[in-house]
């Protein structure tokens, strides 16, 4: 999994029970929803429900939507409807 420096230094440490690599993996192969444009740097974050959980676990990756910058779990998800 690639990852960028800001995932390694801070984000392992600041969300370490979201940090599963299969979680984040399955997460990236198979998303519920994505969202772009909404974050800075050309981000995009996908979301993806973690049964093993039962939290829905969004993560953060670059433009090229491999490399994780941030993954962490959010309380109450409710994607945007066009």
């Amino acid at each position: 999994m690639k990852t960028t420096a800001y995932f390694d230094r801070i984000a392992r440490h600041k969300h370490p029970e979201a940090n599963r690599e299969d979680w984040i993996e399955g997460v990236l192969s198979a998303p519920d929803h994505q969202e772009a444009g909404d974050q800075p740097e050309g981000r995009i974050a996908l979301t993806g429900f973690v049964l093993e959980a039962g939290r829905r676990l969004r993560v953060i990756v670059e433009e090229d939507g491999e490399t994780v910058h941030n993954a962490f779990f959010i309380p109450d998800y409710h994607p945007q409807r066009e």
